[in-house]
């Protein structure tokens, strides 16, 4: 997938409106919101509180990085979906319009109150699992995979479910359930998916874990689709690759279910009971 990028001249338009429009405490609300926080000791450029406040969230993101680009559209994101609204509408704002249009110019379109890159998607991002936990593993494969989406589908594909497989293995090892190394990736998936709790009432439960079986399918699909479309195995001479958006979809499905099989993990009795995370 290729590189997103919000350039310098787009960013101090944003403050502009930030700065006009909102209060310094609304500016700290914006971005903590999305987990972006103060970048500690940090002395701004510009004058004036707001855009001062605003500059240092901004400047604690690396903006080379595709997933603190991703928090920073989002931050812009609500803040247009905010302020589009009965008692004002942003397409007759000039100042508004503007920073569209340079969100266009960096590669990025907004409709319907989102903000997506012109020629791509953004994938989900279970990288709240890879800030707290050790599971460099699992991270090595995501961030092949979705550096690979668009690229080179059948490497992002092969990621994906190699994603899946650490990620179950880390679960059951937690849980310190038995598995082998001829067990497949449905096989893991089910041993995990098994011991988990899903939901703290009956009703709840029943509900989530029709999910859970379409999820199952999920898994399976994914390993079959790797088995026939990744790039570990020879091709013959009339084989069609995957395109991006077969890839997009694997990697986007298996990024969910990651972070669904963790977050539920965490919650669930074998946490309460102590057992180790690290």
């Amino acid at each position: 997938m290729g590189d997103f990028i919000i350039s310098s001249r787009t960013i101090d338009v944003f403050f502009n409106i930030l700065s006009s429009k909102s209060t310094v405490n609304e500016i700290s609300e914006l971005f903590e919101s999305e987990g972006i926080y103060e970048k500690p000791n940090f002395s701004s450029k510009h004058s004036g509180a707001r855009k001062s406040t605003a500059d240092a969230y901004v400047s604690n993101l690396d903006l080379g990085n595709k997933n603190d680009v991703q928090k920073l559209i989002r931050v812009i994101e609500t803040y247009l979906i905010k302020n589009d609204n009965e008692y004002f509408n942003i397409s007759e704002d000039i100042r508004f319009t503007q920073l569209i249009r340079l969100l266009n110019n960096d590669g990025f379109d907004y409709s319907n109150g989102k903000i997506l890159p012109v020629n791509g998607v953004f994938v989900s991002q279970p990288e709240s699992m890879f800030d707290t936990y050790s599971l460099e593993h699992v991270k090595k494969d995501w961030d092949r995979a979705i550096k690979e989406s668009n690229t080179d589908p059948e490497d992002a594909i092969t990621a994906a479910r190699s994603m899946l497989e650490s990620t179950c293995k880390w679960l059951l090892n937690r849980m310190e359930i038995s598995y082998t190394e001829r067990d497949d990736l449905p096989q893991l998936y089910k041993k995990v998916a098994d011991k988990l709790e899903y939901f703290p009432d009956i009703d709840g439960e029943r509900i989530v874990k029709q999910f859970t079986g379409s999820m199952s399918g999920i898994v399976s699909a994914v390993a079959e689709f790797r088995n026939k479309y990744g790039d570990s195995h020879g091709k013959n001479e009339h084989y069609i690759p995957p395109t991006s958006s077969h890839s997009v979809l694997t990697v986007n499905l298996s990024g969910a279910l990651c972070t669904f099989l963790f977050e539920t993990y965490m919650t669930s009795k074998y946490i309460k009971e102590g057992n180790n995370i690290s």
